[in-house]
């Protein structure tokens, strides 16, 4: 095909590749590797805070496209050689250029070591200390794991022009706008202009809302009309309650329930209103107020656990001891039962249901195809657009032995953490080849999904009930099922999404993969995993009954 099927991909990504612009240059590593390392770190300490912080992937991609182009000017174009060898590089080789951007971008954004909440969460909660060594092997094992999985899809998704993966779409338009410089029109603004001047409305927009005047994110009338009654509460608040009449001038409020609409398929966002309709405005109400589960006993909307008489339940007054951390069934009997709140229920279930509909939705509408597609794949490149055949023709594909030695590893990695150290992490190896299994099972449908409309689902609640009935009583165990499973798949599914990216814009597959691996080795190694206990936020939240009960 001379083009891509896609119209958003015909408008949006160029079908020329310059082969000679530099992608690895000095200014990638001089200020790629310290914001890497400080991105990581500001991460981890963000996610103790009860408002999280959340540095986004375009305010990154603005700040290195400030800082680059400084460095492009202020560098000297000197070549300087490493003693003893015959390697030299120059300090500043090329203007910087779009390729480089990404590059650098993708190598500094980071999605963390899921592997650290472990360690947090057993420390804090449990009382139990995790050996550095186990600690340290349990990040590598899940941060690998998923780029292993991911290089077994690579053809199908990232080769396919018909996956094209909505959410890369709008990173394009960003780096274009950064890098192409078009011609003003008379009386009007040039792309570049017009893209500063919305980035400081929105920065002077949003910060209202996030600090200045708080109040905004839900102006509920009906709470201000019976500021007295519960019900009146429960109806009109929007941080609370069903928030009927109530209206936000906050635009991450308005569009929480979907992320930006800007991206997104129009068919996703009316599925997805539809469906927080039903349930936020129909069934819980009709639930709640029915009483059923016991429901008026607690909140209408919480994301807590808790006891007969309407506490929140204490978790450790139903552990064995600070040793084992291990569930009492006697002190549990003689405790409470654990009660959900009626939007906490609803939620577990559609998040059980989606799994299932999943399945069934990418089996009936796009297994056939897609089957077709993963043989002819691994056999032809008759369905190459323009952007695999220029990829093809200017550059060597990584080798699929490189992705099969990472995983076979880190499974056999994740095996001995799991088996060895004492048992501390209490997982068995049959449990991280099951976790293997399912992740091997539910990423490619994961794929579909982003890659279509641009949003998917993760493992998190299925992962936690598998394991909460195979493993019972045993928190740390299902901790790390969870971990090796949800968190390796939507690492796999990140670093697809990155390698789709580099499809699109022509960067050198061989160097995006060292880049990818040299970053996760940077990440783990900003790792600390002697952490204070007296912190601000609370990691134990309504999902962690399961890995006890």
């Amino acid at each position: 095909m001379d083009d891509s099927p896609i119209e958003q991909v015909r408008l949006t990504v160029p079908s020329t590749d310059d082969p000679t612009l530099q992608v690895l240059t000095f200014r990638l590593w001089i200020l790629g590797v310290p914001l890497c390392i400080l991105q990581s770190v500001l991460l981890r300490i963000a996610s103790f805070r009860q408002q999280f912080v959340y540095i986004s992937p375009a305010s990154i991609d603005i700040f290195l496209f400030g800082g680059c182009n400084l460095l492009a000017r202020v560098l000297p174009n000197k070549v300087v050689r490493i003693p003893g060898t015959r390697w030299s590089f120059s300090l500043n080789p090329c203007s910087f250029n779009i390729k480089e951007h990404i590059a650098m971008s993708i190598f500094v954004n980071s999605v963390g070591s899921p592997g650290f909440y472990n360690i947090t969460i057993a420390k804090i909660f449990y009382r139990k200390e995790i050996h550095i060594l186990p600690a340290l092997l349990l990040v590598i094992s899940t941060q690998f794991l998923g780029f292993g999985f991911a290089g077994l899809f690579l053809k199908v998704f990232v080769d396919s022009p018909y996956m094209w993966w909505p959410n890369v779409i709008a990173s394009i338009s960003l780096y274009r706008a950064l890098h192409e410089q078009d011609k003003r029109p008379k009386g009007g603004l040039s792309r570049y202009q017009f893209f500063f001047i919305v980035c400081a409305a929105i920065f002077a927009y949003s910060i209202i809302p996030a600090y200045f005047f708080q109040s905004v994110t839900a102006l509920s009338f009906v709470c201000w009309i019976w500021k007295d009654s519960i019900t009146a509460q429960q109806i009109g608040s929007g941080m609370n309650g069903l928030g009927v009449g109530s209206i936000s001038l906050d635009w991450m409020t308005v569009t929480s329930f979907l992320g930006s609409p800007l991206v997104l398929p129009s068919f996703a966002i009316f599925n997805r209103l539809i469906g927080f309709i039903a349930v936020a405005y129909i069934i819980i109400p009709f639930s709640y107020w029915s009483n059923a589960f016991e429901a008026r006993k607690f909140p209408l909307f919480s994301t807590n656990i808790y006891d007969s008489q309407g506490h929140k339940y204490n978790v450790s007054r139903i552990l064995d001891s600070n040793t084992t951390v291990t569930f009492n069934q006697e002190a549990y009997d003689n405790y409470s039962k654990i009660y959900f709140t009626t939007s906490l229920i609803y939620s577990y279930a559609f998040i059980l249901a989606q799994y299932t509909s999943s399945i069934s939705q990418i089996t009936l509408f796009y297994g056939r195809s897609l089957w077709q597609k993963f043989k002819r794949a691994y056999k032809d490149d008759d369905e190459l657009d323009v952007h695999g055949r220029l990829m093809k023709q200017n550059y060597k594909s990584i080798p699929q032995w490189w992705f099969y030695s990472i995983l076979l590893s880190m499974i056999g990695m994740a095996i001995l953490v799991c088996e060895g150290f004492g048992g501390q992490i209490q997982l068995r190896y049959w449990e991280v080849l099951l976790a293997c299994a399912l992740v091997f099972l539910f990423l490619p449908l994961e794929c579909v999904l982003e890659a279509i409309a641009g949003s998917g689902f993760t493992l998190d609640l299925l992962l936690e009930a598998i394991i909460g009935y195979l493993n019972p009583g045993k928190p740390l165990a299902n901790m790390a099922f969870k971990l090796y499973g949800s968190e390796a798949y939507l690492l796999a599914v990140y670093t697809i999404s990155n390698f789709k990216l580099s499809h699109y814009m022509k960067i050198p597959p061989k160097i995006l993969f060292h880049l990818m691996r040299m970053q996760t080795n940077v990440k783990k190694n900003s790792l600390n995993p002697e952490w204070n206990e007296d912190v601000s936020f609370c990691l134990f939240d309504a999902s962690q009954s399961l890995k006890l009960v």
